[in-house]
């Protein structure tokens, strides 16, 4: 089963949306069988990205403007989109979440939907070589089913309904996060100015020994493994930094996707971050640099209230974090000049 993602199948689907339908093909049992795979084949990932990306280019040549950049680069943009699969079983809860980063796809180039018919072909005949026989019709009937719901809602947003908007205008963005969609355009000399993985790793041993004894972001954290805390968003920053891609979570949206948080507990962990990274002798324009970085994934965690939260079963509540009455921020955070 295929679906066409033309403009006139995306107008019915606004239009259901609009009425509060979920207009979605796939079903329970083709989105597990998905998410399945994605966990059979998680170990192999590098060897996939290569494969996808060699027969994507064979696909659709004029894709590899919009995949430039290392190897280890496509291969982040790689994991992303196909770990994106992995979290498909509760789909109708996710669609909000998938239409934000759409929306930014759009900003990072404005061409993105005419290339999902070449990167649904490429992934499933990469799943093919890769599974062997393991891959059968059923898998790829369920593959290409729920790929086209993703992809429906995801263009969406990327189709230029309105006037085309440059990245530039965005007044709070500078520099290189005006580059950056929801696939990160990273800082590839940053890891090696900053001194290594070693270094990365202390900073955030800091960083997360603060956060966790912090009265009110320390909410967050409350059942959390801490050490675990720091191996993932080391992984996460080394690969954002120009690094070995070793990190398997999900992105920042999905990960975060059921926590209310404010623009000024953001603020707050920035200053807590940049503390973090100086602690370690590290330069201002080192800092400047790596919270440039860490600042691309700010808008696809930030919300303004705890309805923008996407749930993913019943009976689950957003997780929010109460300022306390007597909270005091720790005075030696640094804060920026008025």
């Amino acid at each position: 089963m295929r679906r066409n993602v033309g403009v006139e199948n995306q107008q019915q689907i606004v239009s259901g949306m609009k009425q509060g339908e979920r207009p979605l093909l796939s079903t329970r049992e083709e989105r597990l069988l998905v998410g399945q795979c994605v966990e059979q084949v998680e170990g192999r990932l590098p060897e996939i990205s290569r494969r996808f990306f060699a027969r994507l280019f064979v696909l659709a040549p004029a894709a590899q403007a919009a995949f430039k950049g290392s190897e280890s680069f496509r291969q982040r943009k790689f994991v992303n989109l196909f770990l994106t699969f992995r979290n498909v079983k509760s789909l109708e809860t996710l669609a909000p979440l998938l239409q934000v980063m759409g929306e930014r796809h759009r900003g990072y180039h404005r061409h993105f939907h005419l290339f999902l018919r070449s990167i649904e072909d490429a992934l499933c005949e990469t799943l093919k070589t890769t599974l062997g026989e393991d891959w059968s019709a059923d898998m790829e009937r369920a593959w290409r089913t729920v790929y086209a719901d993703v992809a429906d809602l995801m263009a969406l947003a990327a189709m230029p309904t309105e006037r085309e908007r440059r990245s530039g205008e965005r007044e709070s963005w500078k520099g290189i996060e005006r580059r950056a969609g929801w696939l990160l355009r990273i800082d590839e000399g940053l890891l090696t100015a900053i001194g290594g993985e070693p270094v990365v790793r202390r900073v955030h041993e800091v960083f997360y020994e603060a956060l966790f004894a912090d009265a009110w972001l320390g909410q967050f954290f409350y059942g959390k493994s801490r050490q675990m805390l720091i191996d993932k968003q080391t992984e996460f920053m080394v690969s954002a930094f120009g690094g070995t891609h070793e990190y398997r979570g999900g992105t920042p949206a999905l990960v975060h996707m059921h926590m209310y948080i404010t623009e000024e507990q953001a603020d707050l962990r920035e200053r807590y971050l940049r503390w973090a990274i100086l602690s370690q002798g590290l330069a201002e324009d080192l800092a400047d640099r790596w919270q440039a970085v860490d600042r691309l994934f700010r808008p696809s965690v930030v919300k303004t209230s705890p309805a923008d939260c996407v749930l993913t079963c019943l009976g689950q509540m957003p997780v929010q974090a109460k300022k306390p009455a007597d909270y005091q921020e720790p005075g030696y955070l640094l804060r920026p000049a008025a």
